[in-house]
């Protein structure tokens, strides 16, 4: 599997410049499989065969590359002037300074049997919830290649790295509803690698994929940590309104020689409306009997084209600490109340402001019981 997630990322990189290679190409007379037309090659290599009609008829047609950029620039506060947020919050990390939180350049390429992604980034979200990562791997957001093995069919086999397929929540703030991400988003994958059967039905109502992971939020292959680990998404659309989602994972964060499995799960649900949009959801994991979970509400009341205003009320009960603080001998419950401004300057960029309260049964908001944060941001997407 270490291999096929390293010709994932390798060819992502490459293939675009393939496609553009092999579309140049074709304004010449050499044969892509022969320099001499009248070299001998097998039946297949021919230019009369069917296979490479299929495949050279493809690279004239339904191909496309895109690229974009993104970027989120914010200020953070909180009561008692801490320089950082806590130790389990990952995103939108740092107070009293202007910062970036992710700049994000991203190309893919599409045909109607190959794709491939890749996305590199940089910023606060990087340096500190990829920090375990090796170097080479801190930038990647996705990187991986696909294809489409039966021509009439719509399952894809992927190779590389993903984004998460558990939550709805992402590391690009203007893909969610608020500003700051939720205490269950910073502490569940917001990335995977390894490979996956990804499948969608004719009219898009299903989808489901497998997965052969490398671990829980983990790119790098680690020798001490060698047990793959597996993952299962399922989405049901009932309309483009409503949607429900199951997200699973079963694998380990510990070393060979401790034998503790993890079984993680979460069910999440949209609903859209004239101009409200909900999303909830439930998470639940266990490891070694041990069991911790969440629930959040989130909603959004889009008033006018270019304000919307979007709410969060959030749980999170670890009281093994199995999560978000491993080691710690008091149960950590926690509770959050967000509440996120947003005007649309226009298509490209987006200005938010966000007051938000968290709440815990123990002192461990930097030594209180409850913390006031405020953020504002200024995103981009190009």
């Amino acid at each position: 599997m270490k291999g096929l997630v390293f010709l994932g990322i390798l060819f992502s990189l490459v293939l675009p410049f393939m496609a553009q290679y092999d579309t140049l190409y074709k304004k010449t007379a050499i044969s892509p499989l022969g320099i001499l037309e009248n070299t001998k090659q097998p039946s297949w290599a021919r230019k009369d065969s069917s296979f490479l009609k299929e495949i050279e008829g493809e690279s004239q047609r339904d191909k496309r590359i895109e690229f974009h950029a993104y970027g989120d620039l914010y200020l953070g506060l909180a009561t008692g002037l801490p320089e950082k947020k806590s130790n389990f919050l990952y995103n939108h990390k740092i107070n009293q300074q202007l910062r970036s939180n992710l700049l994000l350049i991203h190309g893919s390429y599409e045909s109607k049997r190959f794709h491939t992604k890749l996305g590199l980034m940089t910023g606060d979200y990087v340096r500190y919830n990829l920090k375990e990562e090796p170097f080479w791997a801190k930038p990647l957001y996705e990187a991986y290649l696909g294809f489409l093995p039966f021509k009439k069919s719509k399952l894809w086999l992927d190779a590389g790295v993903f984004t998460s397929y558990i939550g709805f929540e992402t590391p690009i703030t203007t893909d969610n509803a608020l500003l700051s991400r939720s205490i269950v988003a910073d502490n569940s994958p917001y990335y995977f690698s390894g490979i996956r059967g990804n499948f969608r039905s004719k009219d898009d109502s299903f989808e489901g994929a497998v997965y052969l992971l490398n671990g829980w939020q983990r790119i790098a292959w680690q020798q001490e940590n060698s047990r793959p680990s597996l993952g299962v998404s399922l989405k049901r659309n009932f309309s483009k309104e409503s949607s429900l989602s199951y997200g699973l994972f079963y694998g380990t964060t510990y070393p060979d020689t401790v034998r503790i499995n993890r079984l993680y799960q979460q069910l999440c649900g949209t609903l859209s409306k004239g101009k409200w949009t909900h999303w909830g959801s439930v998470d639940l994991g266990i490891e070694k009997g041990y069991l911790w979970g969440a629930i959040q509400w989130t909603s959004q009341w889009r008033f006018h084209d270019a304000w919307s205003v979007s709410q969060r009320l959030e749980t999170f009960l670890d009281p093994h600490n199995r999560s978000i603080r491993i080691g710690a001998t008091q149960g950590s419950q926690l509770g959050g109340l967000a509440l996120c401004l947003e005007y649309k300057i226009n298509e490209a960029f987006t200005v938010r402001i966000e007051p938000k309260a968290l709440f815990a049964t123990e002192a461990i908001l930097h030594g209180n019981f409850w913390e006031l944060q405020g953020h504002t941001s200024l995103s981009f997407r190009l």
